[in-house]
């Protein structure tokens, strides 16, 4: 049962307002959960859960999603034994060639931008 709603509002929420939520209910044994957070939404799709809800601003982003899954979905794990992300090495500088190649691949995606948008007028 998919449904839609509308958030009537202009204001969209902060990245320290975006939340996700999990509950588990135990009469129907199955994961809940609601999420405002884009990569969780993401990450549910392409696990299988199941949608049930889409609500969207007034201008037609998403606002947030509602998913359902088997009591099997989740699992928990030993938080000692889970290893801490290492921080991410900087990368190095780009060479004027790299930099040249950039320019020029975002300038074909430019003109083939403006060419199908002539076709399709």
């Amino acid at each position: 049962m998919k449904t839609k709603g509308t958030v009537s509002t202009q204001c969209k929420l902060s990245n320290s307002e975006m939340e996700t939520h999990l509950t588990f209910d135990l009469v129907d044994r199955k994961w809940n959960m609601w999420t405002s957070i884009k990569k969780d939404m993401n990450k549910a799709k392409k696990q299988g859960w199941t949608l049930l809800k889409t609500e969207r601003y007034t201008d037609g982003t998403i606002y947030s999603e509602m998913y359902e899954a088997p009591e099997n979905a989740i699992t928990f794990r030993d938080v000692s034994k889970v290893a801490e992300k290492p921080e991410r090495k900087p990368r190095s500088p780009m060479t004027e060639e790299q930099k040249e190649k950039m320019r020029q691949g975002r300038l074909a995606k430019k003109i083939e931008a403006e060419v199908k948008a002539k076709e399709s007028a």
